[in-house]
C-alpha cells in the first residue's frame, strides 16, 4: 500500500499501518517552511501518544 501524507506524518502513519498488519510505503508532501516547527513539535507529541495509546 502507498500512503500519501505530509512528510512529517510519515513515520507515525507507517508505524500505525504496521501495527494493524499493513505493509506500506510512504510518499510525503512538502510543507510551508513557516509551518515546519509547529508541525514537528505537534507530531512528536502525537508519536508519543500513539505509541502508548493506539494498540
Amino acid at each position: 500500500m502507498l500512503i500519501v501524507t505530509s512528510d512529517f506524518h510519515l513515520f507515525r502513519t507507517k508505524m500505525i499501518a504496521k501495527r494493524i498488519g499493513i505493509e506500506a510505503e510512504g510518499l510525503g508532501s512538502s510543507l510551508r517552511i513557516s509551518s515546519i516547527p509547529q508541525a514537528h513539535v505537534r507530531e512528536y507529541m502525537a508519536i508519543i501518544k500513539s505509541y502508548f495509546t493506539d494498540r
